[in-house]
C-alpha cells in the first residue's frame, strides 16, 4: 500500500493539445492530473504528472496509447486508466497528510483488491499489486483517487502492467467507489521504466 501526501498546490502541466493529438487516434480521452508521482528516467528518479485515460478500449490499445503518451508528451511519467465509464471534467489536488482516517480507507481499499485477486484465482499469478491512494477530488466529489497497480516482473528491475479480467475491474470499481471519500478508481498501465512499481 502507498499513501501519497500533498500540499495541494500542484498544477497539471499544459499538455492537453499533445494528449488530444495522441488519444484521438484511439477514441480515448486523456487528462494530466494536478498531482505528481515518482518515475525513473535516465536511471534517475523523477517527479512528474500521471495522465488519466478514459474510454472503452482493449488492454492492448490502452497499452499502445500509454506507450505513445510516455514517449511523446513532456512532464508525465505515468498513465492510469479510469475504471468509470465517464470521463471526468475537473480535478483538484487536495492538501493531505498521513492520518489515521486516510490509512484506514486505504487499508479497506487494499483489502478489496486482495480479496478480488483471490476470488478470481489471480493472487499468485500477479507478481505484485500495490494499492495507492492520492488526494484528488474529481468532478467536485470525494477526496481520494485509488490506484490499483498489478505488475508482472522477475527481479523488480523492470516490470510490465498485468491485465486483469473485465469482471474483476468492474467489481473493484463498484466496491471501492462505495467507500466513503473515494473520488475514483484507476488501473496503472505504466511499465517500469518510466514508472516505478510503487507510488511515492
Amino acid at each position: 500500500m502507498r499513501l501519497l501526501c500533498s500540499k495541494g498546490n500542484d498544477q497539471a502541466p499544459h499538455v492537453q493539445a499533445e494528449l488530444d493529438a495522441i488519444v484521438s487516434e484511439f477514441g480515448l480521452h486523456a487528462a494530466a492530473l494536478p498531482i505528481k508521482s515518482v518515475g525513473v528516467k535516465a536511471d534517475l528518479r523523477c517527479y512528474e504528472h500521471p495522465v488519466l485515460l478514459s474510454g472503452e478500449a482493449s488492454f492492448e490499445t490502452l497499452l499502445e496509447a500509454t506507450r505513445r503518451i510516455l514517449a511523446e508528451v513532456p512532464d508525465v511519467n505515468r498513465v492510469v486508466y479510469n475504471l468509470s465509464s465517464k470521463a471526468p471534467d475537473s480535478f483538484r489536488g487536495l492538501a493531505a497528510t498521513m492520518v489515521r482516517e486516510r490509512l484506514d480507507l486505504l487499508r479497506e481499499a487494499d483489502l478489496l483488491v486482495m480479496e478480488g485477486l483471490r476470488r478470481h484465482g489471480l493472487y499468485d499469478a500477479i507478481w505484485q499489486c500495490p494499492t495507492a491512494m492520492v488526494p484528488l477530488e474529481i468532478d467536485g466529489v470525494g477526496r481520494e483517487l485509488v490506484v490499483i497497480r498489478p505488475v508482472l516482473s522477475e527481479r523488480a528491475m523492470t516490470a510490465k502492467p498485468a491485465e486483469l479480467p473485465e469482471t474483476l475491474l468492474r467489481e473493484l470499481d463498484q466496491s471501492i467507489r462505495g467507500l466513503d471519500g473515494v473520488s475514483g478508481v484507476a488501473l496503472d498501465l505504466t511499465g517500469k521504466p518510466p514508472g516505478t512499481i510503487e507510488w511515492e
